[in-house]
């Protein structure tokens, strides 16, 4: 997945799954892609 294609998936998390579920998915993709 592309940055852009991350960011609009945890974009709909917080729709769809609520706000702090999109903000673990946010905490979890930095620890992802710090050292991309």
């Amino acid at each position: 997945m592309t940055k852009l294609e991350i960011i609009a998936a945890i974009t709909h998390t917080a729709f769809y799954g609520g706000w702090p579920t999109a903000m673990t998915a946010v905490s979890v993709a930095r620890e992802a892609l710090k050292d991309a």
